[in-house]
């Protein structure tokens, strides 16, 4: 049984609790039952800007594979398409025709 300290709220700060966890349960069951964990990530623009700069590097030297991190492109109106992670490794939703200045 392995224990870690979670922040309450989805992470957000106020205190910790200790949540305990059969995590060899949880990785045989990941494996043998082919389940898988789900979740979203949040950044402040800092962490976005530095994203961006660091892409349009990369996408400099290695455009081929910079272009093949995104497998699914969707509208708005298709978001159940982007939660249910039909077909894709990393889905984006489109919601207009990104400029470059």
């Amino acid at each position: 049984m392995a224990a870690f300290h979670a922040l309450p709220n989805g992470g957000v700060p106020g205190g910790t609790v200790e949540v305990k966890l059969d995590a060899q349960k949880i990785m045989r069951n990941l494996v043998l039952e082919n389940q898988l964990i789900y979740g979203t990530v949040n950044a402040g623009p800092p962490a976005f800007k530095h994203a961006i700069d660091d892409l349009t590097k990369f996408e400099s030297q290695w455009p081929k594979q910079v272009r093949a991190l995104i497998t699914g492109r969707f509208p708005p109106e298709n978001i159940g398409d982007v939660l249910s992670g039909k077909d894709a490794i990393k889905s984006v939703i489109k919601f207009g025709e990104a400029t470059r200045g």
